[in-house]
């Protein structure tokens, strides 16, 4: 294939990534993990609830030195990075996203690089093609869950650990190790690339351990693992366990994270099976599913025929320890979406392969390219559904994932309050202490917004809590104001009292609550609507979701 040809051909593929992830990202909610974990890299700010699942900062009532070096549940290399990004750019969805969205498009083009490197162009083509558009891959990029960011790390490691094998040159072996460190410290389910390497290393590179520049090269991994090391040596000696995603892993389930303390190591083998085939069958359509499976029954036919080669036996290796480390830990769909690597490149090598062998045959060669465009195109439609589209088209599970994530308006909403009701001169302040990131309301200024929160938990941190930490507009909680008024007074007449008199109310529509468990709570707000309606005051604006349904409406309104 000629160069120009091939620069023409990865162009494109890079351009189709580029779209399928950033297409409709600018607008869109922040959800689930990716806007906790964004709004405390934003601000370096290592708090979630702080009941149930709490950090130095709730323990300490101020941050020590050594918390600033990685957070309770995750390492922070992630956190950095965004907090980097956020630093440049501003602090839009866009910008949370940003480092997921372009890892997916930098790892489109590595799989190209390294796959053609020990395969052969085709193949380099086909993988990166796969992986710029299947909605596994997609869906990984624009969620941000940290996965998005360790998964480059991960690929980068094994792609340098094959460079080594392949050259016996020892600067793969320093790069193997700089990004296996740095995978780590993305996040620890990385940790499967250790006893991976070490088996290639056994069954490729035996005099591998007896070099000193092997030795040097862990060392470069723990100096890289440090500052994870020391916060969790400094937790363990202050609170008698690790931070939360490490002590998961070796089986502690300290009350500081009882709320999380079901997740870890278990051998419940028949469960984690069944989550792991779910995990890899939920973002995917059902074409695309079976093609996967039939390229790993291929490979294990290539490896029992030993007609494998070294690059694709380690693949399987790798592949290998992955599976076998969610055997003890049943995985969720982020978890598992590790394997996008494998699953992409694998069904690639298939294809090649297949096409090779029939390329002399045109009515099975053009017979295999039609049915190759069905599947394709239909896995191309699920992930546009699945990933892109506000309203997906069709029925969950056979035209777009069941684990697709819907827009329910927060970044709208959002959007609306920084317009119309918080400051023009937004202060970013910096947390030391609990009390600098809790709500500082001072009644006498006259304005107060009250939230209702029922609301969805996770976009809720980023689109609205972030301005109570960070900004401190007057933002109050109806539950935090509940408990401070006299059971004989009215809330707008015990506020009017104190000089409020600009009032805002953020209420959520039907289609915004997600927690109605609490009927004393659900009842005050369904009296205070029902006092401002026959007072005369209506909703000045309704924030809708995806399906046209009231997801917030925002009051106004003004006392004498």
């Amino acid at each position: 294939m000629k160069k120009r040809k091939i620069a023409i051909f990865l162009g494109l593929i890079l351009l189709l990534a580029t779209l399928l992830r950033f297409w409709g990202i600018v607008g869109s909610d922040l959800k689930h993990d990716a806007a906790i974990n964004s709004v405390r890299a934003f601000g370096w700010f290592d708090f979630l609830a702080g009941v149930g699942q709490t950090s130095p900062l709730v323990w300490f009532g101020s941050i020590p030195w050594w918390a600033n070096l990685s957070f309770h549940d995750h390492p922070p290399l992630v956190f950095l990075i965004q907090r980097i990004f956020f630093a440049v750019f501003g602090d839009s969805v866009l910008v949370a996203l940003l480092p997921f969205l372009l890892g997916g498009v930098i790892l489109t083009f590595l799989i190209y690089y390294f796959v053609s490197k020990f395969k052969d162009k085709k193949t380099g083509l086909m993988a990166s093609f796969i992986f710029a558009f299947s909605s596994y891959s997609v869906w990984l990029s624009r969620t941000g869950y940290l996965e998005g960011v360790e998964i480059l790390f991960v690929a980068l490691s094994i792609f340098f650990l094959i460079s080594f094998i392949y050259s016996n040159k020892n600067k793969f072996l320093f790069f193997w190790a700089l990004t296996l460190g740095l995978a780590l410290i993305s996040k620890y389910t990385a940790i499967f690339l250790i006893p991976a390497s070490l088996v290639t290393f056994l069954i490729y590179k035996r005099s591998t351990f007896k070099q000193k520049k092997f030795y040097l090269s862990l060392l470069l991994i723990l100096v890289i693992l440090s500052p994870v090391i020391f916060y969790n040596y400094q937790v363990f000696i202050t609170r008698g366990h690790f931070d939360a995603a490490l002590s998961s892993m070796v089986g502690m389930h300290p009350e500081d994270f009882s709320v999380i303390s079901s997740r870890g190591v278990n051998d419940n083998f028949g469960s984690n099976s069944t989550s792991i085939f779910n995990s890899l069958w939920a973002i995917s359509s059902q074409p695309f599913s079976w093609l996967f499976i039939l390229s790993i029954v291929y490979f294990l036919f290539k490896l029992f025929k030993k007609r494998s080669d070294v690059f694709e036996n380690i693949l399987a290796i790798n592949f290998l320890f992955l599976l076998l480390m969610f055997l003890f830990a049943g995985p969720a769909v982020r978890f598992l979406s590790l394997a996008t690597i494998f699953i992409d490149i694998f069904v690639a090598i298939l294809l090649v392969d297949i096409f090779m062998m029939v390329n002399e045959k045109k009515w099975l060669k053009y017979s295999l390219i039609s049915l190759l465009v069905l599947v394709f195109g239909f896995e191309f439609f699920y992930s546009i559904n699945t990933n892109i589209l506000i309203k997906p088209i069709g029925t969950s599970g056979l035209y777009f994932s069941s684990a697709r994530f819907y827009e329910t308006g927060f970044d709208r909403l959002e959007q609306y309050l920084k317009q119309n009701v918080f400051s023009q001169k937004l202060q970013k302040k910096r947390i030391t202490k609990l009390i600098d990131g809790q709500a500082d309301v001072d009644l006498k200024a006259g304005q107060i917004i009250l939230f209702d929160e029922r609301v969805n938990w996770f976009p809720r941190m980023w689109h609205i809590d972030k301005y109570i930490h960070y900004y401190h507009q007057p933002l109050v909680f109806f539950s935090d104001l509940d408990r401070t008024v006299p059971g004989d007074q009215d809330m707008i007449g015990y506020l009017a009292d104190y000089g409020v008199k600009d009032f805002w109310l953020v209420a959520a529509g039907p289609a915004g609550i997600a927690q109605t468990d609490n009927q004393s709570y659900n009842e005050l707000l369904d009296n205070l609507e029902q006092y401002l309606s026959q007072a005369g005051v209506e909703p000045i604006e309704e924030i809708k979701n995806w399906d046209n349904q009231v997801s917030f409406k925002i009051y106004h309104f003004q006392t004498k």
